[in-house]
């Protein structure tokens, strides 16, 4: 594709022989002309230079006026100003409004010749490199929801090193983590099966439906489905500034209607196991084991149980317990 030049100057000879250059033989077409600064704004709304030649000294609007506000428009655009004012404060200035350089009149064939090769490479290569960037923006944003679900287990099972390292990656997937509660929930498989084949897409399917009725209630979630254990892990977060009570309320009746879908359309109950409620991200794991333990003890309790942690009924035994992120941190400090 032909990069978009547009020239400006109030003297028509100039202007003529600027627009007779040879542009097509670098790889231009020239798009606009204007005499002035103001013709110029007027034709900027409808196109979009990739080079722009202006000359300085212009009735109604200057060059360097008119430079100053297309580069506020279109910051990647390229401005040369053609000049007769060999000046250093003059360019000195043109510079701090973003003028790439200048030529001086009279303007010297085999100096535009060359300035016109170089910035169309100049150009083309930051033309690749940015669409290099806006695929691969595209495709991380395609990918967020699987590796929020990744980081969701990783920071469930310990796997992540360093608190800054969990802050820095939630960051990066856009996430907040200020307040938030850990669920661990487990089917209890009812009259409905499914051959072996299918389950993946039951666990794809509940996932995605368990989201939802998460994010009806206002809350939004981390998702992780552990095979091993045939466990659904979930994050849940809140706002720092949401009460404790209404956090575990919200918590406590989506689960409930969680389990009233899974009742109705699987023909299955499904008991769930909730953490405390933590404001350190970094203490994920030990919050899901606490959710996890919950949960597991629901199975003596009956189908369609929401245990919290902290209703347990027994004195925990505090087991020394030391991720995987906190053994490799442990191993790098010794060595």
């Amino acid at each position: 594709m032909e990069l978009q030049v547009m020239i400006l100057d109030d003297e028509y000879i100039i202007l003529d022989g600027l627009c007779s250059f040879p542009w097509s033989d670098y790889g231009y077409q020239v798009a606009a002309t204007a005499k002035n600064g103001l013709e110029g704004l007027e034709k900027l709304e409808h196109i979009k230079p990739d080079l722009i030649l202006t000359d300085v000294r212009m009735p109604g609007m200057d060059g360097l006026d008119f430079a100053e506000r297309a580069h506020e428009m279109y910051p990647d655009t390229v401005i040369v100003i053609l000049t007769g004012y060999d000046s250093f404060a003059y360019a000195q200035k043109a510079i701090t409004i973003g003028v790439k350089e200048y030529l001086l009149k009279p303007i010297d064939y085999e100096e535009l010749k060359n300035m016109a090769a170089r910035l169309a490479e100049e150009i083309h290569a930051k033309k690749d490199e940015q669409q290099e960037v806006r695929d691969l923006q595209k495709y991380f944003n395609q990918s967020v929801p699987e590796l929020r679900s990744k980081f969701a287990g990783n920071l469930l099972y310990g796997r992540i090193q360093g608190k800054g390292v969990v802050q820095e990656q939630a960051k990066s997937l856009k996430l907040t983590i200020e307040k938030y509660i850990v669920c661990v929930g487990r089917k209890v498989v009812g009259e409905k099966q499914l051959h072996e084949g299918d389950k993946w897409i039951e666990e794809f399917a509940c996932i995605n439906i368990f989201e939802e009725i998460f994010n009806n209630y206002n809350i939004q979630v981390l998702s992780d489905y552990n095979t091993a254990t045939a466990e659904y892990n979930f994050i849940l977060l809140f706002a720092k500034e949401e009460e404790n009570q209404k956090c575990m309320d919200l918590a406590l009746q989506a689960c409930g209607k969680i389990q009233e879908e899974v009742e109705r359309y699987l023909k299955a109950y499904m008991n769930f196991g909730i953490s405390d409620i933590s404001e350190d991200e970094y203490q994920a794991n030990a919050q899901y084991r606490k959710a996890q333990k919950a949960c597991r003890q629901c199975i003596y309790l009956g189908a369609n149980i929401i245990l919290k942690y902290e209703d347990l009924q027994y004195e925990e035994q505090k087991d020394f317990v030391i991720t995987p992120g906190e053994r490799m941190h442990f191993m790098m400090t010794l060595f």
